[in-house]
């Protein structure tokens, strides 16, 4: 699936979010649409579905900016999910700044 594709697809069908979510993040950390990537995971950090939120963590992990790391804390203070916030408190320890 190309990968505007994927975009689409994410959002016309929630459920391929997660994966959707793991994929965009490696695309922008290689520099493919980097802005356009993080503001929508930006997005499904808040989405209903914990899986959803919890991929969108990884994704922006995998981009790996200062502006991703704005988007942990709000996820660390705010998520409903013990799970989510657990997992973006490793990703924050982790995170490895992408090429700029």
């Amino acid at each position: 699936m190309p990968r505007w594709g994927l975009i689409e697809s994410a959002e016309k069908h929630a459920g391929n979010r997660p994966y959707a979510a793991w994929e965009l993040g490696m695309l922008a950390n290689r520099g493919v649409q980097k802005e356009r990537i993080h503001e929508l995971l930006s997005t499904w950090i808040h989405d209903q579905n914990q899986q959803t939120r919890f991929w969108a963590v990884e994704g922006l992990a995998h981009i790996g900016s200062d502006e991703t790391i704005k988007n942990f804390l709000d996820v660390l203070r705010n998520d409903a999910s013990l799970d989510v916030r657990e997992r973006c408190g490793v990703q924050s320890g982790q995170v490895r700044y992408a090429h700029s």
